[in-house]
């Protein structure tokens, strides 16, 4: 019988990629082209018919960011903001923010500010019951951590837990067993014995619904320039600048990892699923309730 191996990043990773682009490479220091505050980690989808022999102009990856990042994502702010809602309506506290619509729109911070000093002066109220208490001091954790998503600091891992309380454990064995949410796929950390750097150093998550396509020539040039050739290469490319890509930073991209192809088909098959399906508008919540009643008579 076959001794039951566990998976690890040695199980999960090439460490050693190969020098031409191939899908599932993971690149560190990509352009993020204004979806994140500088360069972001990612990993490649393009096909790899279209990859060998440079047969593509562009090349398109998907950006990963650590799961600790992902709670000061817009991506996690529909959650926050019902687990704050309920944890109101528990404590029977009346919130000042004006949630706006569409939910991945940020409320106001002076809003947001506003709650936070009317909580601390609930909590120091000694007629406050002990269940009021914890609603709020839960609630406080989840507007410091929407505080987080505009501004360069992660939310802290400590504030999430404490607003989904028991919750908390099975959110993140869902995001480790890809459960969570169809747009996101677990990445484990590279762990390394020491002897060379991590990149991955933080479990991650890849957004599936941020895909990102860049000039095939921009990540090829990245692979093949020699140390000093990279800054004449962003300056002038056949009359081309290539500079707005880079942004800020003069370090190129740097290939790193790839994703072994057990794994990779996973990931492939849950992004193309995500597009693939064909969706139709949902009925209103009066709708669904007019239906309901109905159902009753028919």
């Amino acid at each position: 019988m076959t001794a039951f191996q566990p998976i690890n990043s040695k199980a999960y990773y090439d460490f050693l990629p190969t020098s031409e682009s191939a899908c599932g490479d993971i690149w560190i220091g990509l352009p993020s082209m204004g979806l994140f505050d500088g360069p972001v980690s990612g990993v490649v989808i393009s096909p790899a018919c279209d990859l060998s022999n440079f047969k593509t102009e562009t090349i398109t990856f998907l950006p990963i960011i650590p799961i600790r990042a992902y709670f000061s994502n817009l991506a996690f702010l529909p959650t926050l903001r019902r687990e704050i809602s309920e944890r109101f309506r528990s404590a029977g506290f009346l919130s000042r923010i004006a949630w706006p619509e569409p939910g991945y729109i940020l409320p106001r911070r002076e809003l947001i500010n506003d709650d936070l000093t009317e909580i601390e002066l609930r909590l120091a109220n000694s007629k406050a019951t002990k269940a009021e208490k914890e609603h709020l001091t839960r609630a406080a954790a989840g507007l410091r951590v929407i505080k987080s998503t505009s501004s360069p600091s992660l939310a802290s891992l400590e504030d999430v837990a404490l607003l989904l309380g028991t919750k908390w454990s099975s959110v993140k064995t869902e995001l480790v067993r890809n459960s969570h949410r169809p747009d996101l796929h677990f990445l484990p950390k590279d762990f390394r014995d020491g002897s060379t750097p991590s990149h991955l150093e933080a479990h991650s998550l890849v957004l599936l619904r941020y895909p990102i396509t860049l000039p095939a020539e921009f990540l090829h040039a990245a692979q093949h320039c020699l140390p000093g050739q990279w800054d004449a290469f962003l300056k002038s490319s056949d009359g081309s600048s290539w500079a707005h890509l880079q942004g800020k930073s003069d370090i190129p991209p740097l290939k790193c990892l790839s994703v072994k192809q057990a794994f990779l088909a996973d990931m492939l098959s849950r992004f193309t699923a995500l597009f693939s399906r064909v969706g139709s508008p949902d009925f209103s919540r009066s709708t669904i309730e007019k239906y309901m009643l109905e159902m009753e008579h028919d």
